[in-house]
């Protein structure tokens, strides 16, 4: 159905207790995301927000009675889509509002939203070791390095998407720092991007329940001279 393999005895046994669970009636969290990720096989993640609601371009996360559903698109064998901040297309967000309208209560009031992504860049010169190939080629594999560390869904199947949560400085730092090609780092800088810029704090924090922070995909990496020393 829809393109799906046969189900194998594992999954068949997890979906079955899941429906036993909560019965086609979504009451809990788990409930809202285990229902629409069995019914809608393209999205990669689902995330839902109790007594939150998107209004006047504002995440309101007091909102009682309201219901805020995040999704995230399976890119597996997908193109056309920045895989550092997939978006589900609207269609798609139309769809799961109108299957889970029928299964809420009548009071519930369900919104069907992309995240927030929140975009993180950092900025330093960096002394290579030597003997570790062309210049130009190590700043392009650091720069990869970076951004499967900060978005490593869009390199590595399976990998886990963190809504809210924070990012320290130091910890950016030292990823940098223990790369074996990487002879030490100068002026480093980070950058929160989305929404009003953030630059340069100890920690960056996610600024909603439904963002996630992803890597800017570029960053200002420039070699440290060699009459430079550490």
């Amino acid at each position: 159905l829809g393109g799906r393999a046969p189900e194998a005895p594992l999954p068949f046994a997890r979906r079955v207790s899941e429906r036993l669970r909560h019965k086609h009636r979504p009451i809990t969290p788990h409930d809202y995301e285990a229902l629409v990720l069995e019914a809608f096989p393209s999205l990669y993640k689902v995330k839902c927000l109790n007594h939150t609601r998107l209004a006047a371009g504002m995440d309101r996360e007091l909102s009682p009675g309201s219901v805020t559903v995040v999704t995230v698109p399976n890119l597996i064998g997908r193109t056309g889509h920045n895989p550092l901040a997939p978006y589900t297309s609207q269609a798609t967000l139309a769809a799961v509002a109108d299957f889970l309208r029928p299964l809420v209560g009548p009071f519930v009031k369900v919104q069907v939203k992309n995240p927030t992504y929140e975009p993180i860049r950092l900025g330093f010169a960096v002394k290579f070791k030597p003997g570790h190939g062309d210049l130009a080629l190590s700043i392009a594999r650091l720069k990869q390095e970076i951004n499967a560390w900060l978005s490593p869904w869009a390199f590595e199947a399976g990998a886990d998407i963190v809504f809210g949560g924070a990012i320290h400085r130091s910890t950016l730092l030292h990823f940098v720092e223990r790369r074996p090609y990487v002879d030490f780092v100068t002026d480093f800088r980070v950058t929160h991007l989305g929404g009003a810029t953030v630059a340069d704090e100890d920690s960056l924090v996610a600024r909603t329940a439904r963002s996630i922070l992803v890597s800017a995909g570029d960053h200002d990496i420039l070699p440290v001279p060699d009459k430079v020393s550490p």
